[in-house]
């Protein structure tokens, strides 16, 4: 699922909000949509940094991903080990 707020301000007023979103994020206390944002402990982060530039618009975007545990691909797992147990 994904999930997303938009902000239009001046610079001065983006930067206090990604100072509160970065803040947020370190309490554990982010919420986007209502949905709260927890960052895992027990699991390795990737930041990536990103600046795309044309001529018509400029984006820098901050990413912090990780992996989740599927729940899709352990029922692909199980239906792969009762294919082979049915050979």
């Amino acid at each position: 699922m994904k999930y997303q707020e938009n902000y239009l301000c001046s610079k001065e007023e983006s930067i206090t909000q990604l100072k509160q979103i970065f803040t947020q994020v370190l309490k554990d206390s982010l919420e986007i949509e209502g949905n709260k944002i927890e960052l895992p402990n027990d699991k390795d982060l990737e930041v990536k940094v990103k600046f795309d530039e044309d001529c018509c618009e400029s984006k820098l975007t901050i990413k912090i991903q990780w992996q989740e545990e599927c729940c899709c691909e352990d029922e692909d797992e199980e239906d792969e080990a009762e294919d082979k147990d049915e050979l």
